[in-house]
């Protein structure tokens, strides 16, 4: 009887014990540790959230479409190509000529380029594009002024 009082009374005493001098072994040691790093690190990304995207952001294909627009009306602020005696443009007509290609506000493009650019590598993945959309056209055009020079 003394026996099972003297476990009853020191059973977790004596499950300490026991747990201490398995992990003392260095296979067993090597388990609990790799066993612990796999419960932190699940632990660590199962707390993550993912970002939700809201539903005002265009997707990815018209952004870019949207920028190489907006890119060409700055270019044609910045150089003065709109600015003649005769001409009725002001800067804001010439941005709102590219908003309305595609239907948008400039409200709109600021939500959407205020939320791509917390992620400032993914914009400059769509600055690139977007660079490379604009020299395109470019090509586009010379090849054209090209084909109509030759023709004169």
């Amino acid at each position: 009887k003394w026996a099972a009082l003297f476990l009853k009374k020191h059973f977790l005493e004596l499950f300490t014990l026991d747990w201490c001098l398995y992990l003392k072994s260095s296979t067993s040691l090597k388990a609990f540790y790799y066993f612990l790093f796999i419960v932190s690190i699940s632990l660590f990304f199962s707390c993550q959230e993912e970002e939700k995207v809201p539903d005002y952001v265009w997707n990815e294909e018209q952004f870019v479409e949207v920028l190489t627009e907006f890119q060409m009306a700055e270019a044609i602020v910045r150089l003065g190509y709109h600015r003649r005696e005769d001409s009725m443009y002001y800067n804001d007509s010439v941005y709102n000529a590219a908003f309305r290609k595609f239907n948008v506000s400039e409200a709109e493009f600021d939500s959407n380029y205020n939320y791509y650019l917390k992620n400032p590598k993914k914009l400059e993945e769509m600055y690139d594009v977007a660079i490379t959309n604009l020299s395109t056209r470019l090509a586009e055009f010379e090849s054209k002024n090209a084909q109509s020079d030759s023709l004169e």
